[in-house]
């Protein structure tokens, strides 16, 4: 009887904390207005670092990210920030690479300017997702991000092997300053 209410509270507890969280993560993050991007990336890098020192975190920016709008930037963050929590509460992962690339046009090829977000662990990995877990509840608002700015969202998982999120974002005229 004590195990059960034990347990009732447990499951209600972790209830509350995810509905908390899923409203936190819909609000603004402050340091975006104050730091920008980059910076906002690697005071939360630092913070995860400082939190889980077993865990080598890595941030790897390449190209301008000092003219995206701040629904991009938004998005950029969310998605780490969504990514990593992931894989630190359920990869079992030793080390967790973040890399965001402004990848210029290229006329030459007719390729468009995009930016794109590598978030990968070397953990338990996965198999599957049905977007019914708390896990795949985080993938569904990482998908859901990337689609909402016409991007695409890739999960690469295989168990034993980590996981690795890819998602590519358009730099169109309308997601830069």
């Amino acid at each position: 009887r004590v195990y059960g209410s034990a347990q009732a509270i447990i499951d209600t507890a972790s209830h509350i904390y995810d509905v908390v969280h899923n409203m936190i993560t819909r609000l603004r993050p402050s340091p975006l207005d104050d730091l920008g991007l980059v910076a906002t990336l690697q005071e939360c890098i630092s913070n995860w670092r400082q939190r889980q020192a077993d865990i080598n975190f890595s941030l790897e920016v390449s190209g301008d990210l000092s003219r995206l709008n701040e629904k991009m930037n938004i998005t950029v963050f969310r998605v780490v920030q969504e990514a990593i929590t992931n894989a630190v509460r359920h990869a079992e992962a030793n080390s967790i690479r973040v890399q965001v690339i402004n990848r210029p046009a290229e006329p030459e090829t007719a390729a468009q300017a995009q930016l794109e977000i590598i978030i990968a662990d070397d953990g338990k990995g996965m198999e599957g997702q049905d977007f019914h877990s708390d896990v795949d509840f985080g993938l569904l608002g990482m998908r859901e991000r990337a689609q909402s700015l016409g991007g695409q969202f890739r999960l690469d998982s295989q168990l034993g092997a980590g996981v690795t999120i890819h998602i590519t974002l358009p730099l169109t005229a309308d997601v830069l300053l």
